[in-house]
């Protein structure tokens, strides 16, 4: 009898044990598996209105500016104006030693340009060259230098440098919403008057066009020089399948997603169109409501096991 109860006793710790070994692997296999389920960030594949803009920095200029040149050589006797200065049509500006004065041909605000005489007597003194230093007295003067430049503070233009691959997107009369560093907030409405036909290369080594903006009349007018943003709509639909930037990978020229299905991240081809900063057009490959995760420091592939936030 004993020995039956010591055996059944030997039996029982064996079941024991097995089943305690397979609750443990159970609870091993389910943490396991745990630990695969990766948490992303998704967003909806949505209709929306959809607008394509162009965008270019630049800064202020003054438009049609008149520059005023001496009609003879001669000495400088005396300088009437200064930076800044409204003169109205006809008054004197500067006179010279046996030579004719130097009038306004038109009404606007003087700038004073630098005269060859003027930068050597700046550099002489140690210094560089400086925009609106004036004609000094005694100094020579000739036909085809600018001493001055007449503009009106009310007709400015933004002048907008465009990437060579946006450029063709562009024609005369857009309409374009500027941006100035010095006024937050305040947008200034024009359109475009010119597109330069020949390029320029940036610091950085990138391809741009100049685009010009003529500026509506506004209260607050910009000063020469002011930098900010042009924005420049190209089209706007209502009803576009679109997604997050972040929402599109690439590889060569194979463009997909992930959605999101029953807790799996599934790759699929997408047709993409229009692009702007923010959003994609989609034009095939997903449905409006699609779950798609976003770009983030984890490797997507396909098949893997997703927890949304």
């Amino acid at each position: 009898m004993a020995k039956k109860q010591k055996k059944a006793r030997g039996v029982f710790r064996g079941l024991f044990i097995l089943t305690s070994l397979a609750v443990c692997g159970a609870i091993g296999a389910w943490y396991f598996w745990e630990s695969q389920v990766v948490e992303v960030d998704t967003a909806l594949v949505e209709l929306t209105e959809f607008s394509v803009v162009v965008t270019g920095s630049g800064k202020i200029l003054p438009n049609g500016a008149v520059d005023i040149y001496p009609m003879a050589e001669g000495l400088v006797d005396e300088v009437f104006v200064e930076d800044g200065d409204h003169v109205e049509e006809g008054d004197e500006l500067l006179s010279l030693l046996h030579g004719p004065a130097i009038t306004a041909p038109v009404a606007g605000t003087v700038i004073i340009a630098p005269t060859p005489a003027t930068a050597q007597s700046i550099a002489v003194g140690g210094g560089v060259p400086v925009s609106g230093a004036t004609p000094m007295e005694g100094y020579a003067v000739a036909p085809g230098m600018v001493l001055f430049t007449l503009y009106d503070p009310g007709d400015m233009k933004f002048v907008a440098e465009i990437s060579e691959a946006d450029i063709a997107r562009l024609s005369l009369d857009q309409s374009a919403t500027v941006t100035l560093d010095a006024f937050e907030g305040k947008l200034f409405e024009g359109s475009i008057v010119k597109i330069a036909q020949v390029a320029q290369t940036t610091m950085t080594g990138g391809t741009v066009f100049p685009v010009e903006v003529a500026l509506k009349a506004v209260s607050e007018n910009p000063s020469i020089g002011m930098k900010g943003d042009a924005a420049i709509r190209i089209s706007t639909q209502s009803g576009v399948m679109t997604i997050v930037r972040q929402a599109l990978f690439s590889e060569g020229n194979d463009d997909y997603v992930y959605a999101v299905d029953e807790g799996k991240l599934v790759k699929k081809s997408v047709t993409v169109g229009e692009m702007t900063d923010k959003r994609v057009e989609i034009r095939g490959g997903l449905r409006a409501g699609d779950e798609v995760a976003l770009a983030s420091n984890v490797s997507f592939t396909d098949g893997l096991r997703v927890k949304v936030r």
